[in-house]
Order: C-alpha cells, then sequence, then structure tokens
C-alpha cells in the first residue's frame, strides 16, 4: 500500500509538471489515479508508466483517459474517486457526481488474477487503445510474453512485438525475466537477475549493447572473462563514427593487454551460448 501511495504521489508531481497546473486531489482506486487539472479529468490506468517509463510521452498518452469537466468551473475539485464513480465539489459547494469507464478497474482485477485471457477478450470488446496500452504495461510488469505481445500488436508497437518476440527465442527463465525487466526501464534490476542465475556473459553484453561500457567492462574483469568481447564491441562502436579514438584511460589500458581477435570472441560467445540452452530448466516460453 505504501508503494501505491509513493507512485500515487509520484503521478501528482508528473501531473503538475506536464499541464503546468495545481492538482486538486489524487485518489488511487484499482492501481489508477484520478486526476482533475484545469476543466478536464483525466484518468491514468496505469500510473506506474509516468514514473517507470516518463521518457516515452507518447505511451504516457496512450495510457490515460480524458473528459471534458467544463461544467464544473475553473475551481472544481475532487470529492471522492470510487469505482467509476468521481464526485466533483464546484467552487460554489455544489457536489457533482460524474461517472468515468469502468473498464479498467475490470482489466486490473483480471491482471491481479492472472486471468490473461479475460483481460484480452475485454480489451478486444471493447476496443480501446487507451485499455490496449493498459494491458501491455500489465502484461509487460507481469513478464507474462503472450499477452504483452498481443496488446502492442493491437496498439500498432511494431518494434515492442519484435522485441518480444526475441525474448522468447531466450531459452532460459532468467535470462527472459532479466530482458523483460530491461524492457521496463530497470537496468540495473536486470543485471541483478542475470549476475544471480550466473549468466555473466548476458550480463556483460547487456551492458555493452545499453553503452554502458565501464560497466561492462567492470564485470568483465571481476569475473575474468570476456575482457577482449567488451574492447572488441566498443572498437565497433567508435568505429561507427568515423575518426573517434578511445579516451578512456581503463579502455586504453586494457587493450594494451588483451589482443582483439574476432575468431576466438565469436567462439566463446558461440559456447556461452550453448552452455546457457544446457543449462537444466532451459526451456522455450511456452
Amino acid at each position: 500500500m505504501r508503494s501505491e501511495m509513493r507512485v500515487c504521489v509520484a503521478v501528482c508531481v508528473c501531473v503538475a509538471v506536464c499541464f503546468c497546473v495545481c492538482v486538486s486531489l489524487y485518489v488511487c482506486v484499482a492501481a489508477c489515479v484520478c486526476v482533475l487539472p484545469y476543466m478536464c479529468i483525466t484518468v491514468w490506468l496505469r500510473p506506474c508508466v509516468c514514473v517507470s517509463l516518463c521518457c516515452v510521452g507518447c505511451f504516457q498518452a496512450q495510457t490515460r483517459a480524458d473528459q471534458d469537466a467544463g461544467a464544473f468551473g475553473a475551481s472544481a475539485a475532487i470529492e471522492s474517486f470510487v469505482g467509476n464513480q468521481c464526485a466533483i465539489r464546484r467552487a460554489d459547494g455544489a457536489v457533482m457526481p460524474t461517472g468515468v469507464s469502468p473498464y479498467p478497474a475490470v482489466l486490473h482485477a483480471h491482471a491481479s488474477a492472472r486471468k490473461w485471457d479475460d483481460a484480452i477478450r475485454l480489451c478486444r470488446f471493447v476496443k480501446e487503445n487507451t485499455l490496449w496500452a493498459c494491458l501491455a504495461a500489465l502484461a509487460a510488469a507481469a513478464k507474462e510474453l503472450n499477452a504483452a505481445e498481443v496488446a502492442y500488436a493491437a496498439i500498432e508497437a511494431v518494434d515492442k512485438v519484435q522485441y518480444l518476440a526475441y525474448i522468447k527465442t531466450i531459452p532460459t527463465v532468467e535470462g527472459r525475466n532479466a530482458e523483460m525487466t530491461l524492457f521496463c526501464h530497470q537496468i540495473d534490476e536486470a543485471e541483478a537477475i542475470l549476475l544471480t542465475a550466473g549468466l555473466v556473459y548476458r550480463a556483460i553484453n547487456m551492458n555493452c549493447q545499453m553503452f554502458r561500457w565501464e560497466r561492462a567492462l567492470d564485470l568483465a574483469m571481476k569475473h575474468k572473462t570476456h575482457m577482449d568481447t567488451v574492447i572488441g564491441f566498443r572498437e565497433k562502436n567508435l568505429a561507427r563514427f568515423g575518426n573517434a579514438h578511445e579516451t578512456n584511460r581503463k579502455f586504453l589500458q586494457v587493450s594494451r593487454a588483451v589482443a582483439v581477435d574476432w575468431d576466438k570472441i565469436n567462439e566463446k560467445i558461440k559456447a556461452e551460448l550453448e552452455a546457457e540452452r544446457s543449462r537444466p530448466g532451459a526451456v522455450p516460453y511456452a
């Protein structure tokens, strides 16, 4: 409950910043947040998106439902928010009820019970992109790849559908969980999952893919493996920029002691992936 309230506070700050207004009151019901900026009722169907995916502005908009509140006046405030009923107090003291969509609460209930087929059926019945986007965020957070793939496809997020298809090909549960955590913009948590599972190469490669070069080299040096891999990937990345040269002292020092032989690097990577596929419990995602 405390974590939910922290999310609500963070969302309230985000809304105030985005709209440049003072939010009169916000109440969290069924993991939704209802706010009342100027002349508009806004319901955030998945508040965590504002916090964890704050850089993806288009996805914020897709998980937000707006409706006109001009009839309540400029100084109106939310009195209560229960179920899909919102009571708004006008400036003259009169309390007027209004309704918001009941479907987000139902969708959150299905997701909490892990009834993903029911959640998908609900979204197909309602046919609203905001609900599909909410399902996509819920399924991604729950690491439910099939439901997330269907939801992202419904809102035509082709890049995310392709990435989810790639995640399905990873043979280990830990590897898939780490990629889904990274998908939700939680890089440190994804790295921790990989290291705890002993998937050191995946952790190093993930940091290289995210351009966290120093962290990748630190891991390679700590575990005494794949230092040449990190140096090789770093050199390839610098080569993309034409006349760019290495200036990082740590990389310069390691590159003098390590020879980059791509035949050996590719053999090591192949061996790492084969070892991962041979781990106990390594099965394709069903």
